[in-house]
């Protein structure tokens, strides 16, 4: 028990002696702060007088700029350039809100092409962009889909053959 009162009296001791250098901390940079205010109001003092002597007649000088700044018209900021679609190169092929297309954009050269939700196409071409892009899409698709059945593409789609069902399998009741 007196190791456990000993630690305590001794944390006791460390946290009152941080304290303190906290407090001595703060203190001295309230001085600091304080002689930095002084400082600058001085100097502000400073040039308010040095204006009034050469009859500027405001304070901070440089009136004549200041007053050519004012009397300029206010700069307009101008718009963005609109991005205009050029052609659409490819669709993802993903349905739905999925879907991207591959926008391909005027006066930008091809490798800026980015890839772009439905929404973002203009609204009075997307019908045809969205042709051309699924278009684009189907012939990169179509040779990986054809060939002979016998050996599968690299698309590990195989083509095969089915029988139609024999008519009497499509009832619900089954003969006996």
């Amino acid at each position: 028990m007196e190791e456990r009162d000993k630690w305590e009296r001794g944390h006791e001791e460390r946290c009152e002696a941080q304290r303190a250098a906290r407090e001595a901390r703060t203190a001295q940079r309230a001085q600091i702060r304080a002689a930095r205010l002084a400082a600058r109001r001085e100097a502000r003092r400073r040039r308010e007088r040095e204006a009034r002597k050469r009859g500027s007649g405001g304070g901070g000088g440089g009136g004549a700029a200041k007053q050519r700044a004012a009397d300029a018209p206010p700069r307009k900021r101008e718009p963005p350039t609109p991005r205009v679609v050029e052609a659409v190169l490819e669709s993802n092929g993903q349905p739905g809100y999925l879907e991207r297309f591959l926008v391909k954009w005027a006066k930008r050269p091809k490798s800026e092409a980015t890839w772009e939700p439905l929404r973002k196409l203009p609204a009075e071409q997307r019908a045809a962009l969205v042709t051309a892009g699924r278009e684009a899409f189907n012939r990169r698709v179509e040779p990986l889909l054809s060939g002979s059945p016998a050996e599968p593409s690299s698309s590990g789609v195989a083509a095969c053959s089915a029988e139609l069902p024999p008519p009497w399998a499509s009832s619900s009741r089954l003969p006996v």
